[in-house]
């Protein structure tokens, strides 16, 4: 009795080892920061996303197509992004400009903890600028895998 036991669990472990080596490989999947914040139609303060000193994430090797958006307005500076395998600091600030229609900039950073690599921006050359209605707005970046 003890044998066919032994037996039929080797086959069911088999079994299962094939099966689990058998599945697809899943995507990775959309790493995100996003907060709702209440904005003025004019400002001179400051913000950050997420609040704090930024979101310390890991990331594997790999190209990634970077978004941010505010109140469901895209920032035209979005990009594709090639990053290598490693810890970063992922922050975002948003400044009021005190003017009007042009009410707020923002820039987004991606600072990697490993010596010798290169802060990455978004947008990429300098900051965005941005008219922001007044209210309570929904604050987001994302970081997509595109493998």
């Amino acid at each position: 009795m003890g044998k066919i036991r032994t037996g039929a669990v080797a086959v069911v472990v088999a079994l299962v080892s094939a099966l689990v080596g058998a599945a697809p490989a899943l995507a990775a999947e959309t790493a995100r920061i996003s907060r709702t914040i209440l904005l003025a139609s004019t400002s001179t303060g400051s913000a950050a996303l997420p609040a704090g000193d930024g979101k310390l994430i890991r990331l594997a090797a790999g190209r990634y197509e970077w978004k941010h958006r505010i109140a469901g307005l895209e920032d035209p500076g979005n990009r594709m992004i090639t990053l290598a395998a490693g810890e970063y600091r992922w922050s975002c600030d948003l400044v009021g400009t005190g003017l009007s229609p042009v009410n707020y900039s923002t820039v987004c950073r991606l600072d990697p903890q490993a010596a010798g690599r290169a802060t990455a921006f978004l947008p990429a050359d300098g900051r965005t600028y941005w008219q922001i209605p007044a209210g309570n707005r929904t604050w987001t970046s994302e970081l997509d895998p595109q493998f």
